[in-house]
């Protein structure tokens, strides 16, 4: 799906469906969206996520991100304070017409996961010669 202003991957909008509930206590990770000739490039902060914890999956034209944090090692650990509530990061882009869905990349690298989603070639930019 193609929002109005041509994008071909965009944020969902924060829709809660009784399905979504099983992400309560999951933060939603800042994010940004870089588009490039031939990309689209998401950068997601996570931190504390790692390569084990992490899930990348493509499902009904979305893009689902979660991650779920370590809880610690409660049995030598006694915590004193704390500010996050999240269990983990859950994050949903929908996808659009035009992206080529084999070729999705996500790399993680300190703290920070960084998905390559590359354009059908039907959805690259092309050069019209005049003759």
């Amino acid at each position: 799906m193609t929002t109005t202003n041509g994008q071909v991957l965009s944020p969902d909008r924060g829709t809660t469906s009784a399905d979504e509930m099983r992400y309560v206590g999951y933060a939603t990770p800042v994010t940004d969206i870089v588009e490039t000739p031939e990309a689209y490039v998401v950068m997601l902060d996570m931190p504390g996520a790692t390569r084990q914890s992490l899930s990348v999956r493509v499902e009904d034209g979305s893009l689902e991100i979660t991650a779920a944090l370590p809880e610690g090692d409660t049995e030598h650990e006694t915590l004193v304070h704390s500010e996050h509530s999240a269990r983990g990061f859950r994050r949903t882009l929908v996808l659009g017409d035009g992206i080529d869905l084999e070729s999705i990349d996500a790399q993680l690298e300190h703290g920070v996961l960084t998905v390559k989603v590359l354009k059908s070639e039907s959805a690259k930019p092309k050069e019209i010669t005049i003759r």
